[in-house]
């Protein structure tokens, strides 16, 4: 839903008629576009820039769009398997976040959900590839 940019965010809803308020609620500070949500806000943005840190991919984040076609990190597949599920498993969390400060008024700290992106995504690998790096894991759960 996400790739397709189907997810209900507040301009979607507008297209279909209802009336809200357009402010990010995570941000607090523009309004909320699939394109703003994923990764324009200062707080998923930083969110995927400590992912990409944790990686040890060194550049700036992009948009959503330019995420999904990245091929450029460089090293073995699994590599390639550790960002696209980290990926994956940030927008998941940045969906949960999103949704749960609006229907139940709760704000995770930031390194909260980045935590969880990176024990969600270390245990995926390890379930891939049960003899990916120790170390990726460890590091995960110590974090």
């Amino acid at each position: 839903m996400v790739a397709q940019q189907a997810l209900s965010t507040v301009d979607n809803l507008k297209t279909r008629g209802f009336h809200m308020a357009n402010r990010c609620c995570l941000c607090q500070h523009q309004e909320e576009t699939h394109v703003h949500l994923f990764f324009n806000c200062s707080y998923t943005n930083q969110v995927w820039s400590s992912i990409l840190q944790w990686m040890k991919i060194s550049r700036p984040s992009k948009n959503l769009k330019q995420e999904l076609s990245y091929f450029d990190v460089g090293g073995t597949k699994w590599r390639m398997y550790w960002f696209h599920i980290s990926l994956a498993a940030t927008v998941y969390q940045v969906c949960l976040g999103r949704n749960r400060h609006i229907f139940r008024g709760e704000c995770k700290r930031l390194d909260a959900i980045i935590n969880k992106i990176k024990f969600v995504a270390a245990i995926r690998i390890l379930m891939i590839n049960h003899r990916a790096r120790l170390s990726l894991v460890l590091d995960a759960l110590n974090s």
